[in-house]
């Protein structure tokens, strides 16, 4: 007769000739179930592995050129899948279980190169973004294309880009968004242009205007129209006119893919400079389309929390529930991201199950039957999954949550790794490109944490009798205490660690780490989970019931303000978030690829300790990588021009390392010209300035500086002698900030110099310390850096008479000019072009410069760079010759 057997033992019984004999073992990583066992989680694999080779490697083939590309790939793809399937059956019948088992798993890995490289790459032969032109103004034109009358929220997306009239016939497909206008909210350093609110249409393309005569079309389009649109839902058709662009594409190191991003959304063209009295509705959509449907509820939804919750707090509840993120202000945004509170606005994993809670919790209390109550919640998760919006983090916690229901309603116990790997796949199939986006890979890495670590994490598993006899015996205040304290310290070790295995993907995609999120989500929670309820009874019930919106808005207003509070009060921490440059992707990559080995290889040899060793070696790989790249831009000079649009914004990296920026602004945004530049210092791992010259007062100059405040240390700032007299609010207000931040502020006038390394000297050509000329344009700072043989003169927007001073001045020709102003003609004389005789000519521009400039740079032989066309043109000066990298050309040797 066996003994018991013992926690961490397993027994064994064999019967030998003299009785039955036990055998006992230890309960090793190999005895125990490999989550790799579960069908699923492989199936992924194979399509994740799939859709990553095609993304990578697709690119790097001939292909890849055609700007539509064929369906030859794809037949490739699909060919070599179904050679797998064939080669697995053989395999099988003969018994070669493991070869069988790995060529199936192969063959979805050529499924999901099809389908990633069909839903990127193939569109229709009548597809919409064929109408957008691709080619640039020919140089020296001066008439491209402006966006005079765009809003100032989208300006910077269309001013850079060639454009062409079109008119076209589309089917709205979805509830359209409002951008409201910017509010004057006394901030000096922004510019706006329009107070009308834009109304964003997306649509699908039915047919476009070939003069008199429609011709079909298809694709998806964004339509940005200039006002308020009537009343519009989904399957509603429309005719308008406008100009159809390419979206924008990427014109820094470091800026973010809009253009890639849309095209992963499978829309190729956006349509600017549409007036809301020019969209006319042609035939509005049946009443049982279960789009339109929806609309009308998630608007009936969004009308509830409008007038039963207060302005700013309702726009918070919007983004809460629907997810209509377009009305939140951007600065409590910047808030949320600091204090690692940004996943709270969008709809998660959180809220689903907070939303499926309440309803199974309701229904428990109603005593319906728990199979009707379970599969009551499968349909409530999946109602609130449709008027959400179905984004990925949404269908990912509705499918588990639905396994999880479902298994419970057929006395089935559901499988977590099993779950998690269905809703991945969904999510993949319905939108490859998911899977290298940022929302969907922290839903799914937080879920699959979660799911790893639970057991560890300290969930509770239920009270032996004895201990729940002591509990029953204490006093009830102590139970609750007991009780609370349990769950605070569960909630923030669920915190630490989804904020420790997510923080590099954060750091990788928005440059910041905020271990104060880790303390602020569990706090938060509370308020969030009576917002929620309370937001959910108010939807559902308040549009119909009176007395339970004046009920729940009370609450929501009240919790939403609790949590509007606590964000601020925990951004108000000092260094509670910082700001650092991104590790590479192949580094985020290998991190995460050895943390799931150490999770899910079970061999006995592989311990926890060498695994924790290879994570150690795996960041000081990245540290030696990182050292090394600052170490091979150093002994050269390297002057940046980055692409703002009309603005400027120039980094100059020194040959000892050091870091100077000369501007740094952009008209009409601020915020965008200040990601522009942090963007590109963190993607070359600057995280210190060591100066920062503003040439001038003007805003398209300067404006980006406060928010770069926040983002850098900066060593001093320099300005021109007139700029800290300037009465100018905006002026002093930036002055007064930086006195406050406890930044030296300096003047530079015309005879300034310095020699930071031996080859390198800086110097100050103009403006004279004492001359009373005010105009702000003629006072423009210009600096001259020469390294070797080479110089390189910085402009700002210098003209009229600054323009005659410099042509005066003995040390004004140079090897690479900056262009004055933008490349106007008032700062760019052919006079200047005669004396100056510059070798390249760089302009920060967003239109074409007019014809008679760029022919005066051409009569003296004058190579002419353009940032609106270029993107950003960066110049080496290594003492030999200089050397020009543009951002979409590549190298030129100048």
């Amino acid at each position: 007769m066996s003994g018991p057997t013992s926690q961490g033992s397993a027994a064994t019984t064999k019967d030998s000739g003299l009785g039955r004999e036990t055998s006992r073992r230890p309960l090793t990583p190999a005895n125990r179930q490999s989550p790799w066992a579960k069908p699923l989680v492989p199936v992924f694999s194979a399509l994740a592995l799939g859709m990553i080779l095609d993304a990578v490697i697709v690119p790097l083939l001939p292909i890849s050129s055609s700007r539509y590309q064929s369906d030859e790939w794809l037949v490739l793809q699909s060919l070599m899948g179904v050679l797998c399937l064939i080669s697995w059956g053989i395999l099988l019948r003969l018994q070669r279980v493991a070869a069988a088992g790995f060529l199936l798993w192969l063959s979805f890995v050529f499924l999901g190169a099809a389908l990633h490289y069909r839903h990127v790459h193939l569109f229709g032969v009548d597809e919409i973004g064929r109408y957008a032109p691709t080619d640039w103004s020919p140089l020296g034109s001066g008439n491209g294309q402006v966006a005079g009358d765009v809003p100032a929220e989208v300006a910077d997306q269309f001013v850079d880009r060639a454009a062409a009239r079109i008119c076209l016939e589309a089917v709205v497909t979805a509830v359209p968004d409002i951008i409201p206008p910017p509010e004057d909210d006394g901030r000096p350093f922004s510019a706006r242009s329009k107070d009308e609110p834009t109304t964003v249409l997306k649509c699908w393309v039915t047919a476009v205007r070939d003069g008199v005569a429609w011709r079909s079309a298809s694709g998806r389009v964004y339509v940005y129209v200039i006002g308020i649109t009537p009343e519009l839902l989904p399957g509603d058709r429309v005719r308008l006119a406008g100009q159809i662009v390419r979206p924008k594409a990427p014109a820094n190191p470091g800026e973010f893919d809009l253009r890639g991003h849309r095209r992963a959304d499978r829309v190729l063209a956006e349509v600017y400079r549409v007036f809301a009295s020019g969209v006319d509705v042609v035939q509005r959509g049946t009443r049982w389309d279960p789009r339109r449907c929806l609309a009308v509820v998630r608007n009936a939804a969004a009308h509830a929390l409008d007038r039963h919750i207060s302005r700013p707090q309702a726009a918070l509840a919007k983004a809460l529930f629907l997810g209509m993120r377009r009305e939140v202000d951007e600065e409590f945004e910047e808030q949320l991201l600091r204090t690692g509170t940004i996943h709270l606005l969008a709809i998660s994993g959180l809220h689903v199950g907070i939303f499926a809670g309440a309803v199974a919790f309701a229904l428990r209390r109603l005593q319906v039957r728990p199979r009707v109550r379970y599969l009551a919640a499968i349909v409530a998760v999946a109602a609130y999954l449709a008027v959400s919006g179905g984004r990925p983090p949404t269908v990912r916690a509705a499918i588990i949550l639905g396994t999880y229901f479902l298994g419970k309603a057929i006395l089935r116990r559901s499988s977590g790794w099993n779950s998690l790997a269905f809703a991945a796949i969904v999510v993949a199939a319905c939108n490859p490109s998911d899977l290298f986006r940022v929302g969907p890979q922290l839903s799914f890495l937080s879920a699959a944490v979660l799911t790893a670590l639970a057991p560890r994490l300290g969930f509770p598993e239920g009270l032996d009798p004895l201990e729940r006899l002591i509990m029953e015996s204490r006093p009830p205040w102590l139970r609750n205490l007991i009780a609370f304290g349990r769950s605070a310290r569960l909630a923030f070790a669920v915190s630490a660690a989804l904020s420790t295995v997510t923080v590099p993907l954060v750091m990788a995609r928005f440059h910041i780490a905020a271990p104060l999120g880790m303390i602020l989500t569990p706090l938060l929670l509370p308020p969030l989970s009576a917002v929620l309820v309370a937001g959910f009874l108010l939807m559902l019930v308040g549009p119909w019931c009176e007395p339970i919106g004046w009920l729940c808005g009370p609450v929501c207003n009240a919790m939403l303000y609790v949590i509007r509070l606590t964000v601020e009060l925990g951004d108000a921490v000092p260094y509670g978030s910082l700001w650092l440059p991104a590790p590479p992707d192949w580094w985020l990559i290998g991190l995460y690829a050895i943390a799931a080995a150490g999770l899910f290889v079970t061999h006995p040899r592989a311990s926890k300790g060498v695994f924790a060793a290879a994570l150690a070696a795996w960041g000081l790989l990245l540290f030696s990588y990182e050292f090394l790249s600052l170490q091979r831009h150093r002994g050269r000079l390297e002057c940046t021009v980055l692409s703002v649009g009309h603005g400027a914004a120039i980094p100059i990296h020194l040959p000892d390392g050091r870091t100077l920026l000369y501007d740094a602004g952009k008209l009409l945004g601020e915020r965008a010209a200040a990601q522009t530049v942090a963007n590109y210092l963190w993607h070359r791992g600057v995280t210190h300035i060591d100066a920062i010259v503003l040439s001038h007062a003007d805003l398209d100059h300067y404006n980006a500086v406060p928010k770069l405040t926040e983002y850098f240390s900066i060593g001093v700032i320099y300005v021109e002698p007139g700029m800290t007299e300037s009465k100018e609010p905006a002026v002093r207000q930036l002055i007064e900030l930086v006195c406050r931040k406890g930044i030296p502020l300096k003047s530079l006038a015309e005879g300034w110099e310095a020699r930071p390394t031996e080859d390198v000297r800086i110097s100050v050509l103009h403006p004279p310390a004492d001359w009373p000329e005010k105009e702000d344009n003629a006072r423009s700072l210009v600096l001259r850096l020469q390294c070797g043989q080479d110089v390189l003169l910085l402009t700002g927007d210098l003209d009229g008479r600054g323009v005659d001073r410099v042509i005066e001045n003995a040390k004004a020709g140079c090897s690479v000019l900056i262009a004055p102003h933008h490349g106007s003609r008032n700062g760019n004389p052919p006079v200047l072009a005669e004396r100056l005789c510059p070798r390249i000519v760089v302009m920060s521009n967003a239109r074409p410069p007019t014809r008679s400039v760029a022919e005066g740079y051409r009569a003296v032989g004058s190579v002419i760079y353009e940032t609106r066309r270029d993107g950003a043109v960066t110049v080496v000066l290594d003492g030999v010759k200089p050397k020009i990298q543009t951002f979409r050309r590549g190298t030129d040797p100048g």
